[in-house]
């Protein structure tokens, strides 16, 4: 509990809740140490029930265009699933590579500059 208090204290979380303040999805990107300066780790939790409805893909469209206006160009996951699941679904937002790791395989997604517009009021504004 206490990692994801920690993790929700990052500029870069994001929570989606349903009405009755739930939490349904956790998506967070933070600085990765082993990556340079340019890289964020992600990751990103839905609540089984609530898997397969794109709740998911909307945070990852919100962290990943957020991660890039705060100057990373790149983000690492490390899934603690199916690697070619993990990449599919990092596919959504960049150009992703699957790097197998002598200690722990992980993905390498390159965030393109389109990915700020799916931040908030901007994305609702080219919507309209």
């Amino acid at each position: 509990m206490i990692a994801v208090a920690q993790l929700l204290r990052s500029p870069l979380a994001y929570v989606a809740v349903e009405q009755t303040g739930a939490v349904v999805c956790l998506a967070v990107a933070h600085a990765d140490p082993h990556h340079g300066a340019n890289a964020a780790q992600i990751g990103v939790l839905v609540e089984d029930r609530h898997q397969g409805q794109g709740i998911g893909r909307e945070l990852l469209a919100q962290v990943s265009g957020a991660a890039l206006v705060a100057g990373y160009d790149e983000l690492i996951s490390y899934p603690g699933e199916s690697l070619m699941t993990a990449a599919a679904f990092m596919a959504n937002t960049g150009s992703t590579r699957i790097v197998s790791d002598r200690e722990i395989s992980h993905l390498h997604t390159t965030i393109p500059p389109v990915a700020a517009l799916g931040i908030g009021a901007v994305r609702e504004r080219l919507a309209g």
